[in-house]
């Protein structure tokens, strides 16, 4: 949404400073001209492009690393996600993450307490808002997934539990925020594509 509007803007007023596009985006899609609103998107943008990057790394050292089977995200679906290859790896080398994780945790945070200023009008902004504060549940589930990971505490169903109730909790927010913006099918892949090889792994590792 960031770049489309951006360049919009841009290809009738060229000269614009990225503030002034902050501010105008922050206006148009969440009602107050904030420009740290605005510069969230883009600051997300790299942060979670860090993240991916980092669990990219650390499957290197996995035999089903990309390089090393020459397949697309380390196994073929029909087998195998590649979450489960790199949620193995994270668990043998947790420092190679922790930071990343961290600063995206961190990241979440902060973006909520800017949030706080916004001031949504339109039904558009107030969906706009929803589906902000539903990213970053998500993915502060996940900075919680990767915690338990690779933290050294003991991996058992009781200390599961937790994280699965709240995996259970972000799948039913998913199904309410999401249709709006998407068909059910979609809403159902994206639960899979998220959840699904996670979730699996993390039974077997606690069995």
């Amino acid at each position: 949404t960031y770049p489309i509007y951006s360049a919009s803007v841009r290809s009738t007023n060229p000269d614009i400073s990225r503030e002034e596009l902050d501010r105008g985006f922050a206006e148009r899609y969440l009602g107050t001209p904030d420009a740290a609103i605005g510069k969230l998107y883009r600051d997300f943008g790299s942060l979670i492009e860090r993240a991916v990057t980092a669990s990219a790394v650390i499957a290197s050292y996995n035999e089903h690393s990309d390089a090393k089977t020459g397949l697309f995200f380390g196994l073929p679906f029909d087998v195998k996600c590649y979450y489960l290859p790199r949620a193995e790896v994270l668990e043998k080398y947790p420092d190679r993450a922790r930071t990343v994780y961290a600063e995206l945790s961190a990241a979440i945070k902060e973006s909520r307490e800017v949030l706080k200023v916004a001031a949504p009008k339109t039904e558009e902004q107030k969906y706009t808002l929803t589906l902000w504060h539903w990213a970053l549940d998500t993915l502060e589930f996940f900075c919680e997934a990767i915690e338990y990971i690779t933290g050294d505490g003991e991996k058992t169903k009781a200390t599961l539990a937790p994280l699965m109730a709240r995996m259970e909790e972000m799948k039913a927010l998913s199904r309410r925020v999401l249709p709006a913006s998407y068909t059910p099918g979609s809403v159902e892949g994206g639960l899979i594509t998220r959840f699904a090889h996670l979730e699996e792994y993390l039974q077997n590792i606690t069995e």
